[in-house]
């Protein structure tokens, strides 16, 4: 399990045939992507990094513009859990 954190303005794209579904983190909006995938990040303007990802990721932003990426091979049920107990957003 690891939890990356995109700052605002980061672009990233995901791309998947696995099962995409929406749900919620603490009431904020949120994506579980069910399974392996592929993730790539805008470095620069012209510039990109792409991975594939051996497990389950789930995305969210939090009240402070970041977006948080969960990569798991936990179930989503436990993934969210594990990320709503993650402090986020602003006092």
């Amino acid at each position: 399990t690891s939890l990356h954190l995109l700052p605002p303005q980061t672009y990233a794209f995901k791309m998947s045939s696995g099962a995409v579904e929406s749900t919620q983190v603490n009431g904020q909006p949120a994506v579980w992507i069910d399974g392996q995938h592929y993730y790539m990040l805008q470095l620069q303007l012209d510039r990109y990094s792409m991975r594939q990802v051996d497990a389950s990721a789930l995305i969210w932003q939090a009240s402070d513009n970041m977006t948080y990426r969960l990569e798991t091979n936990r179930s989503e049920s436990d993934a969210l859990k594990l990320a709503e107990s993650i402090p986020t957003g602003t006092p």
